[in-house]
């Protein structure tokens, strides 16, 4: 390309002309527009997802051990969570925790000590979807989050069962669980 071309292709696009794009030309779109043409309507116009279901489960838990390792060591909460969600069936697929630092507001409120650990947050990545662990040990509290998808098997009482090892190893004095049931609505009105 000439150099005086580029300058004056330069000088459009800087005063707010975007050069159009070429005509996109491949199999989906075209396959799109002769599917159009013959009467059919897009995809999306139809949603369809009596296939998208899952479960999705929380806890909350309070009054759980300012001692107990997963609270504030980072090492012992990602061994938890990976075992529970092996022992439970589920498969791992990836991983990420990150430790806090203490809040100087919060140990200026006295709700943390002086040296106190911070909490930690953590996601498992499963084949079947996720595994979430939020601690507070300066309140003693937790939040849970399960979500699996259920396509191809049924992996309720896989959550179920990681959940309860979760509970099981915070040993909260108080547990508040919710659970949602994904995708059911669009089920029951595309019957």
């Amino acid at each position: 390309m000439r150099l005086d071309v580029a300058r004056e292709r330069k000088k459009e696009t800087a005063c707010g002309d975007v050069p159009r794009r070429p005509a996109l030309k491949g199999r989906h779109f075209t396959g799109l527009v002769r599917a159009r043409r013959a009467g059919a309507r897009h995809p999306s116009a139809h949603p369809d997802n009596r296939r998208m279901h899952g479960l999705h489960l929380t806890a909350d838990l309070r009054g759980c051990a300012n001692a107990e390792p997963a609270m504030t060591d980072l090492v012992a909460l990602r061994a938890l969570c990976l075992r529970a969600a092996e022992s439970a069936g589920l498969h791992p697929v990836g991983e990420l925790f990150h430790r806090f630092e203490p809040r100087a507001a919060a140990a200026h409120e006295g709700l943390v000590g002086a040296g106190a650990a911070a909490g930690i947050t953590g996601v498992v990545l499963l084949a079947e979807s996720h595994l979430a662990v939020h601690t507070w040990p300066e309140i003693g509290s937790v939040t849970l989050d399960v979500y699996v998808c259920n396509i191809g098997a049924d992996n309720s009482e896989r959550a179920q069962a990681a959940l309860e090892t979760l509970i099981e190893a915070f040993a909260p004095r108080h547990v508040e669980r919710h659970a949602l049931a994904r995708g059911q609505a669009a089920v029951r009105t595309a019957a």
